[in-house]
């Protein structure tokens, strides 16, 4: 059997022209990976096997103690987070909205920053993952 590592195909690229938020969903079917940055569509490659793996796991052990605790929501990607400070609409890995952030949580996106977010990096995204997305 193969070895596998965490490394996932890059991104595909953009989209031409200047996108308001509302322009991105709806042009974006549901289960599609992409982001919006400074007005241009980012379609994101599917993840690895390794990727998901690891996603799933983390994924089960926050859902399960978030549910039991009644915290609020854990969602995987993808699903859009709305930035109101920068206007993007970002994709991340896993995310945790508590109970006093669930109003912003609409069927399609999170308006404004969730309470925790995971991103697992891999070799191809590390500059965007670690540099404006964390940032952000």
């Amino acid at each position: 059997m193969e070895a596998m590592t965490l490394e996932r195909p890059v991104e595909l690229n953009k989209t031409n022209g200047a996108v308001t938020f509302d322009e991105f969903l709806s042009r974006l079917g549901e289960g599609t990976h992409a982001e919006l940055e400074d007005g241009e569509i980012f379609f994101v490659s599917p993840a690895s096997v390794p990727h998901q793996e690891l996603l799933g796991w983390l994924y089960t052990l926050l859902r399960f103690f978030v549910r039991q605790n009644r915290l609020g929501r854990v969602l995987q990607a993808p699903f859009t987070v709305r930035l109101n400070v920068s206007k993007q609409g970002r994709e991340s890995d896993l995310l945790f909205i508590g109970q006093t952030r669930l109003g912003r949580l609409h069927a399609g996106f999170l308006d404004g920053p969730p309470d925790l977010v995971v991103e697992i990096v891999s070799p191809e995204s590390i500059d965007r993952d670690r540099g404006r997305k964390f940032v952000e």
